[in-house]
């Protein structure tokens, strides 16, 4: 997701997001992907909004707070 040679819309927050740490990554794509696919009223898979509610489990609240910040303003 994160490979020099894709070229997605936020994906230098995804970036910046994992090199700091993968978990918030994980956390950022997982919303991403779903704000993506709402706003093309497209299904959202049960296993991507399992790894949403798994990797927002993991996180503590500034770190959900920075995420939802930098990831949702996108």
């Amino acid at each position: 997701f994160v490979g020099p040679d894709r070229d997605i819309s936020g994906l230098d927050v995804i970036r910046e997001l994992a090199d700091r740490d993968l978990d918030e990554a994980c956390l950022g794509i997982s919303i991403l992907v779903i704000k993506q696919l709402m706003l093309a009223q497209k299904e959202v898979h049960e296993e991507t909004i399992n790894c949403y509610h798994f990797y927002l489990g993991q996180m503590g609240p500034d770190s959900k707070k920075e995420i939802f910040l930098r990831v949702g303003a996108l």
